[in-house]
């Protein structure tokens, strides 16, 4: 009797041992970021208990990895970004200065072609620096915003002498339609200023000779929505999804001809995010385009 007790015992043991080497050799593979094989189910024996949680772990890891994986894929994309859009400005700077130096200072006819060429490209250059650094403060969480009670007619009179003389250069109409009776919103003015500039500028530039840009407002549920609406050439379709994302342009050519540095909307994204906002775009090639946004209105005392 107690001999076959005895063995009961030593072959228990030998199952935990065996349930024990079986996690060890899984938790050794985690540590070093392998995920395969997998433990299988019921493999930890008696050890259950400590199977499912180095299978919690073991998934929780891997899905570290992962989103450490995405972050170091975005970095590295978001670096290469960077280091294209300063070259763009700095070659051309760099190329007439060498014209210049190499006899075109002597040339009446060219050399302050040569000179506007350097200080619409420096323009560019600082631009895209103004930008980057708006943004990284934004993203952050750096940037300190001046919440208050806001009137969007406001807002909209302090930038539109700017965008006035936009409209005027590329003869585009700009209308608004902003109601006195739209109740305040909660918003940094710089902030917004910044987001109605961003939204009509790119209105104004992609639009045509003849074209328009109306800015409108409506009450929606807690919120005020705000869209910017124009005439202009469209969006394609399968553009609308990423047209947010950092460096992201529908047509790379135009868009450095008009001085864009791929940030504009970006930055809005993140600013009336910050807000506790959305943004959204709606667009029909060849018919033009609405990018709306909404704001936190201010609730009115119960």
């Amino acid at each position: 009797m107690l001999a076959a007790a005895a063995g009961v015992w030593a072959l228990a043991r030998r199952r935990r041992l065996q349930d024990a080497r079986v996690l060890r050799d899984f938790a050794l593979r985690v540590a070093e970021g392998r995920f395969e094989p997998r433990l299988p189910a019921g493999s930890g024996g008696e050890l259950g208990a400590l199977e499912a949680a180095l299978a919690k772990l073991a998934e929780k890891a891997e899905g570290d990895q992962v989103r450490t994986k995405a972050l170091e894929q975005l970095r590295r994309d978001f670096v290469a970004n960077v280091s294209h859009e300063l070259r763009t400005p700095l070659t051309a700077i760099q190329g007439f200065a060498e014209t210049l130096l190499d006899g075109a200072l002597e040339d009446p006819e060219h050399r302050r072609e040569f000179v506007e060429d350097i200080a619409r490209n420096a323009e560019m250059l600082k631009k895209l620096i103004d930008d980057l650094l708006t943004l990284s403060a934004i993203e952050s969480k750096e940037a300190k915003l001046d919440f208050r009670p806001l009137r969007l007619s406001e807002v909209w009179k302090r930038v539109l002498p700017t965008l006035s003389h936009q409209a005027i250069t590329f003869q585009v109409s700009l209308a608004a339609e902003l109601p006195d009776s739209l109740p305040p919103v909660v918003a940094d003015p710089d902030k917004l200023g910044q987001v109605f500039l961003n939204l009509v500028a790119n209105a104004v530039k992609y639009n045509q000779p003849g074209g328009s840009v109306t800015v409108r407002a409506s009450e929606d549920h807690g919120h005020v929505r705000v869209s910017v609406s124009d005439t202009g050439i469209g969006i394609p379709e399968e553009d609308l999804p990423r047209l947010f994302e950092r460096f992201y342009r529908v047509d790379k050519g135009r868009s450095r001809d008009l001085g864009g540095t791929g940030l504009g909307l970006s930055i809005v994204k993140h600013i009336v995010e910050a807000h506790q906002g959305s943004v959204s775009v709606e667009s029909v090639q060849d018919q033009g385009s609405v990018f709306s946004f909404t704001l936190p209105k201010v609730q009115s005392p119960r």
